[in-house]
């Protein structure tokens, strides 16, 4: 399960399900912030208040737990490597390294896939 309390956490989300233009990661709360939080809930079926709740946060772990915003292409690009990572649980930056390597072998140890 993916937890997203953070402003900067909430941006990160929206930029990882596809938003574009993409938001600036600043932690910061605005207007563009604000409809970014807006498109997501209409992509994962919830009331667009622009309000990240329960229900919202429900339906994006739902939805990020079942793959939503990647396409099927067979290649292992950014987005399929950002799901992973958020999967896993390691900083979602897009770039296979180290920090990632070392995240998926702890989860596959344990199980979690």
């Amino acid at each position: 399960m993916t937890s997203v309390g953070s402003v900067a956490a909430q941006q990160q989300a929206v930029n990882g399900f596809g938003y574009s233009p993409a938001l600036v990661v600043d932690g910061e709360w605005g207007p563009l912030t604000g409809a970014g939080v807006r498109w997501l809930q209409g992509r994962v079926g919830v009331a667009a208040d622009r309000l990240w709740g329960p229900a919202t946060g429900a339906a994006y772990n739902g939805s990020v737990d079942n793959g939503a915003g990647l396409t099927v292409d067979g290649g292992f690009g950014p987005a399929t490597i950002k799901a992973t990572q958020r999967v896993i649980g390691v900083t979602v930056d897009g770039a296979w390294g180290p920090a990632t390597v070392r995240a998926l072998q702890t989860a596959l140890t344990r199980g979690q896939f």
